[in-house]
């Protein structure tokens, strides 16, 4: 489902005030399950090939997946359950263009990593980009008493509480927002892992010019010009 926000007040990067959001609904549960174990399964063993990188400017969340995002990418895994996810973000992403007449179908690349957020942990305020670039997504995986778990987004730093919008982190919901948009999540407050699923849909230039990068992320190519 495509939703505008008017948040009232213009983004720094001068994005603007009718912001997008395309919500949709990944009902698998086993899916999400299988994605939940995996993501468990192979998280010592990314983080012990890759250091930690900031996120949001700060080191609090260091021992986690989040600060290895732009070292792997989880679509590229062969998992059944990845590829299943992989048609399920693809197909969203489609049908959110497809309400949007303002945009053409170009070629798009992705990067997608996990997030694992322990107790007390918490993602801290970040964008994904400047006013050029394109879409990000999250989904929710696996989320204990959700009710808990929302992600906040604003078009400044600072977060103002009247300038904010915030998503309930439901399991299997797929939230596509502009990268530049600044985003937190609150502290976890439970004992179970909370994990959910991040992605960076870029076009061919920041493509290209992030390949060149000494570290460059993990882009895939992720559709292909109608």
């Amino acid at each position: 489902m495509l939703g505008y926000w008017s948040c009232g007040a213009a983004s720094s990067f001068g994005g603007p005030r009718r912001i997008p959001f395309f919500t949709k609904k990944f009902d698998d549960a086993d899916t999400l399950a299988e994605l939940s174990s995996l993501v468990l399964c192979r998280e010592e063993a990314i983080k012990r090939c890759f250091p930690s990188a900031k996120v949001g400017g700060a080191e609090a969340i260091q021992d986690s997946l989040t600060s290895r995002y732009y070292a792997y990418n989880l679509l590229a895994w062969q998992e059944p359950c990845v590829r299943r996810l992989a048609g399920f973000i693809h197909g969203s992403y489609l049908e959110m263009l497809g309400q949007l007449p303002c945009l053409d179908r170009d070629e798009t690349f992705i990067q997608c990593w996990a997030n694992t957020v322990r107790k007390g942990q918490c993602i801290h305020v970040h964008n994904h980009g400047d006013a050029k670039s394109y879409f990000s997504g999250n989904l929710a995986v696996r989320v204990a008493q959700h009710e808990s778990s929302f992600t906040h987004y604003s078009p400044e730093r600072e977060m103002d509480p009247d300038q904010r919008l915030s998503f309930n982190n439901e399991p299997g919901l797929v939230t596509f927002f502009p990268s530049w948009l600044f985003h937190f999540t609150d502290p976890w407050p439970h004992d179970e892992v909370r994990i959910t699923i991040a992605f960076d849909i870029v076009l061919r230039p920041v493509f290209e010019r992030q390949a060149r990068y000494r570290v460059g992320r993990k882009y895939i190519p992720f559709d292909c010009r109608s």
